[in-house]
């Protein structure tokens, strides 16, 4: 027979314990994000984007469209290119079938070998996106799978490799793989 469970208070149910320590994850990953994020990271996060995006590329995606590729490829699935015309028609291709981020993610997965190291510069990119455009990180849907997904040393240590060569974002962190 189960031990009946018990909580905290007469009305606090398992949901509202799990609710409030998501929520105090969420505060102190903010908290340190800010602090560990500033606009020099931004620029280094930028600056290795270019090492392996077109202008097109970074421009054109947003946060939101950078974290769904993003936790695909850290899942084990793959980015593919959606388009491959250039010019005004492939541009507009993109555009409408919204494959900026695919485009994006398998470029990023085919430069650095790695769906893993993709996926989280593709997340660390989202953040320096919101970043650079002054939004709370709580509506930062890449800052927000990196809290979902990673443990807060591990949310970190991607933050601060990715200001350096994004190759190294393959290894093991914390335990993942």
């Amino acid at each position: 027979m189960l031990a009946p469970t018990t909580f905290t208070t007469s009305s606090e149910s398992p949901w509202d314990v799990e609710r409030r320590a998501h929520e105090t994850k969420v505060k102190q990953a903010i908290t340190r994000t800010l602090m560990e994020t500033p606009t020099a990271w931004q620029s280094e996060v930028f600056g290795q984007a270019a090492r392996y995006l077109s202008a097109e590329q970074i421009s054109n995606v947003e946060c939101s469209h950078l974290e769904p590729v993003a936790r695909k490829l850290l899942r084990g699935g793959r980015a593919r290119r959606r388009s491959t015309r250039d010019g005004f028609w492939g541009s507009l291709l993109r555009l409408f079938l919204g494959s900026w981020a695919e485009d994006a993610g398998a470029t990023l997965t085919d430069a650095l070998g790695s769906d893993i190291a993709a996926g989280r510069a593709l997340q660390a990119l989202g953040v320096a996106q919101c970043r650079r455009a002054g939004r709370d990180l709580r509506d930062c849907t890449c800052h927000n799978s990196l809290v979902d997904m990673e443990s807060l040393s591990t949310i970190f240590q991607i933050l601060r490799l990715a200001s350096g060569d994004w190759s190294v974002l393959v290894l093991p962190i914390d335990g993942l793989s």
